[in-house]
């Protein structure tokens, strides 16, 4: 089979925009086929025959991992196919990471002295042990701890049952200021934390060191930074397409280990078992490879049959580039395209083209409905929208800002210098996409669509709950203005996580506290609405922008209602009747609005599939799921915090949380 996403991509190399379109469209798909696609005879009471050996699994049966060693019986091999071309009879591996054991029992083929395999979690760890007792004939050491900066203890942040080797964990910091954060982690699972050094000084030195620990590899070698640079070991670093990589590479270069991006298949052709089919999509494991000058001339993977990307990295925009080359994922059927058809595919990408819009159809869907989800976000309107659209008769779609009044506003906010690549991006995609909506409801609102019926839902939510799930839905784009924030006011801090866990209960602080000398919410809504006054200005134009987005972010419900809804249906909460508990409706000539609590979205939205006759084919989806993003859990904890509980007892005595029931503490 011939690479050809990398031929593409080093074709279009010149138009980032056709690149840019083609590696977005690959990530778009990771399909992922149960264990029913694998040959369950190969499976004998959770034990399955590799080219490691007999190999215990996990119970889990969307384990990724596991996938593999049943369809395969093997998992990313070539790294072992790689490292162990590097390595010298006798030579120490570590392997940090280990999970069940995959790289030391391949690795021990190549008769190292000693292999130290460390993997925190305890399940986890009790099948590494297993693994490696069985398969393993050189002396091996094993350890149950997390890897970190220093010595300490770690909690469980992120865990995913589809990908058991990727759970991370974070340093619980054992100070009285963040006392009640170590009580609120005792539920969840709590392990032994160590350094680099440590585990060194404990087991001895290292030729050889593989480190996969999604995300901490850089700060867990430069908790043994001099060593590594004196000795200089082969170094096997998981290299992520995220901001840590950039920070890995420039510890390679520091520690003078001469660094080389390495780009495999996960699945060889020529695998254990010989399979001819994936049990995922075509996907690219990646990593670092550093080591002395005079190590690296042992380096070779071209007796490796698979198509391989391997080059030596000048410079973190050099490494940029060749992550960009790197077919992460993609589909299976495009490797079995031909040449001109992936360029035909990637010229409809380049003019945002989709097939389902390219010439007329046989048959057009008839709409019956046409639903707007009109909300003030992160109330489980993409779940709504899915579960309408899944309806034959029915479009829906969602909407944050409606009329001419807002995209004026909006038009300010696009083309203001200060906001942030990522919001300006991301505002700009909704800016076109609400226009487009505003236009059809202006149709029904003036009489020129009577095809079909019009229903606009929206819907309200617990403030600080909300507040909380709008943090953790854009935390990737506040994290750089965090950053600049701890700068300014000199808080130091060692990861993302302990950044986001010191700087969202101080912001919270300084927003109660301003709240309550203004006399609260419903007293600032009602005067100038001048956010310097509940935060004052630190000087820092960037600082203060993101301070005024954010305040403006903490009070959005409470003015939404009459600042856009009002403003876009002319209707108040006044006049909508109640049905049942859960819903409330106002039907108008030109359409039908309904209103309900995100807490009743179990009961309220099946009522409005059954007021709109579809409710025979209706269920309730679950899409965009806070808990699922990038630091959840210490968001979370931050919004648990002293700090927010102050925030939220403000949020009481509110209008808004009187008209809507939210009056428990």
């Amino acid at each position: 089979m011939k690479n050809l996403f990398l031929k593409v991509l080093q074709l279009y190399l010149a138009d980032e925009y056709i690149v840019d379109v083609f590696i977005t469209s690959i990530k778009m798909v990771i399909i992922m086929n149960s264990e029913s696609n694998t040959d369950s005879t190969n499976i004998i009471d959770d034990v399955t025959d590799t080219i490691y050996g007999q190999v215990h699994l996990p119970d889990e049966h969307d384990d990724q991992i596991r996938t593999s060693l049943v369809s395969h019986g093997e998992w990313a091999y070539i790294e072992v196919l790689i490292l162990g071309s590097m390595m010298k009879p006798g030579d120490s591996v570590f392997d940090l990471g280990a999970y069940l054991g995959t790289f030391s029992m391949g690795i021990s083929s190549y008769k190292p002295g000693k292999i130290v395999a460390v993997e925190p979690c305890k399940k986890s760890f009790e099948l590494l042990e297993r693994n490696l007792d069985a398969n393993v004939e050189v002396k091996h050491e094993i350890v149950n701890s997390a890897m970190g900066f220093t010595n300490g203890e770690a909690v469980l942040e992120e865990t995913s049952d589809s990908n058991l080797g990727a759970n991370t964990y974070r340093p619980v910091e054992k100070t009285p200021k963040v006392q009640n954060t170590i009580e609120q982690t005792t539920a969840r699972e709590l392990v032994d934390m160590m350094s680099l050094k440590t585990l060194r000084s404990s087991h001895g030195d290292y030729d050889v060191i593989k480190v996969d620990l999604e995300g901490s590899e850089c700060e867990v070698l430069r908790s043994d930074a001099k060593w590594i640079k004196d000795n200089k070991p082969v170094v096997w670093a998981e290299c992520n397409e995220n901001i840590a990589t950039k920070e890995l590479l420039q510890f390679f270069l520091w520690a003078e280990l001469s660094p080389y991006y390495v780009a495999y298949p996960t699945y060889r052709r020529n695998s254990y078992r010989k399979s001819e089919r994936s049990p995922y999509t075509i996907t690219y494991e990646t990593a670092l490879l550093g080591a002395s000058e005079q190590s690296m001339k042992r380096f070779h993977c071209s007796d490796i049959e698979d198509e391989i990307l391997c080059e030596k990295v000048e410079s973190y925009e050099h490494l940029r580039r060749l992550m960009w080359q790197t077919p992460r994922w993609g589909h299976q059927a495009w490797a079995e395209l031909s040449r001109p058809e992936l360029i035909a595919l990637l010229g409809h990408y380049e003019k945002n083209e989709k097939f389902s819009q390219f010439l007329p159809q046989n048959i057009e869907k008839t709409i019956n409905n046409y639903i707007v989800v009109y909300q003030y976000g992160k109330v489980a309107s993409t779940s709504v929208v899915a579960s309408f659209n899944a309806i034959d008769g029915v479009k829906s779609v969602q909407s944050h800002f409606l009329g001419k009044s807002i995209f004026e506003n909006m038009v300010d906010l696009l083309i203001d210098p200060n906001q942030s690549d990522y919001f300006h991006k991301h505002r700009l995609g909704q800016f076109v996409e609400n226009v487009e909506i505003n236009r059809e409801i202006n149709k029904y609102k003036y009489g020129i669509r009577r095809d079909s019926r019009l229903s606009i839902v929206t819907t309200v939510r617990e403030p600080l709950d909300w507040f909380r799930s709008s943090v953790a839905q854009d935390v990737l784009g506040y994290i750089p203005r965090f950053e600049e924030l701890a700068r300014f006011w000199g808080i130091v801090f060692n990861n993302a996580d302990q950044l986001i866990s010191l700087m969202i209960p101080r912001i919270l602080r300084m927003i109660a506290d301003g709240l309550r000398s203004l006399g609260g919410i419903d007293s600032f809504l009602n005067g100038k609405r001048d956010f310097s006054l509940i935060i004052p200005g630190t000087g820092n134009n960037q600082c203060d922008h993101f301070l005024r987005s954010f305040v403006s972010m903490a009070i959005r419900p409470f003015g939404w209602f009459d600042d856009h809804f009002k403003k876009m249906t002319g209707i108040g909460l006044e006049e909508f009747d109640s049905k049942e508990d859960c819903l409330k409706v106002k039907m108008l000539d030109w359409c039908d609005i309904y209103l309900f609590r995100y807490e009743d979205i179990d009961h309220a939205v099946p009522l409005i599939a059954e007021m709109l006759g579809v409710s025979d084919s209706f269920e309730l989806k679950r899409e965009n799921i806070s808990t699922d993003k990038p630091h959840a859990l210490v968001i979370n904890e931050a919004f648990n915090s002293p700090e927010a509980h102050e925030l939220k007892s403000i949020y009481l005595k509110s209008a808004y949380n009187h008209c809507f029931g939210y009056t428990e503490h």
